[in-house]
């Protein structure tokens, strides 16, 4: 059970906010805007483009594989959106993310799942090559936004082997098509894909990993 009331919240891996900022619908940032439940929100990433995060009272710029820059149990909630894949080394990531929670704290993760074809498709293209690939798949997407990526920590048989001892729960998703050439046509056959693909098949994976 999530704690009663969330005050501090930790966004691992924020960026630039372009979840945030790359919308003009005045709906959709007021959803994605933690700052509107009343928590105290910290924007953190190792790209220094979180230091101008639009949505968060807080920026920390952090270094890979550091200790977090943040006191013990500082944080009611953790969350981190498409960020878990470009973990290279996850178990020392989980041993900083579980100091810093709060027990009975909550680490909420969305992640491309490892079986989903997001994944698969990425694994068959070197780090190297992905800026340019992608520059065709999803027209638009800013370069800045693209990380090497590892798929480690991508499944929740891998979340219960870094997060040894702690309990995990998850669900899979398929949402809207991200990678689909501008084609509206992609468009409208990966969304059908979606909607039959088996749950273990999934494009995403939702993590949620309890303190105790």
């Amino acid at each position: 059970m999530l704690r009663e009331k969330v005050e501090n919240v930790l966004d691992f891996g924020a960026g630039r906010g372009a979840f945030w900022s790359d919308t003009q619908s005045a709906y959709r940032r007021h959803l994605r805007d933690l700052r509107t439940t009343g928590a105290r929100v910290t924007a953190a990433d190792i790209d220094e483009a979180v230091l101008s995060h639009p949505c968060s009272h807080e920026q920390a710029l952090l270094v890979p594989d550091a200790p977090l820059p943040f006191p013990d149990g500082a944080f009611d909630l953790i969350v981190s959106d498409t960020t878990f894949e470009h973990l290279e080394h996850p178990e020392v990531v989980a041993k900083e993310l579980l100091r810093v929670l709060k027990p009975e704290g909550y680490i909420c993760a969305r992640t491309p799942n490892r079986w989903g074809y997001v994944r698969l498709a990425s694994n068959l293209l070197p780090n190297r090559f992905h800026v340019g690939v992608l520059k065709s798949v999803q027209p638009g997407r800013d370069a800045s936004d693209i990380f090497p990526t590892f798929y480690r920590l991508n499944s929740p048989q891998q979340a219960k082997r870094v997060f040894r001892g702690k309990p995990v729960y998850h669900y899979y998703d398929s949402g809207e098509p991200s990678y689909y050439f501008g084609s509206p046509w992609l468009y409208r056959a990966f969304n059908l894909l979606h909607r039959i693909l088996p749950a273990p098949l999934s494009t995403s994976v939702c993590l949620f990993i309890r303190q105790q």
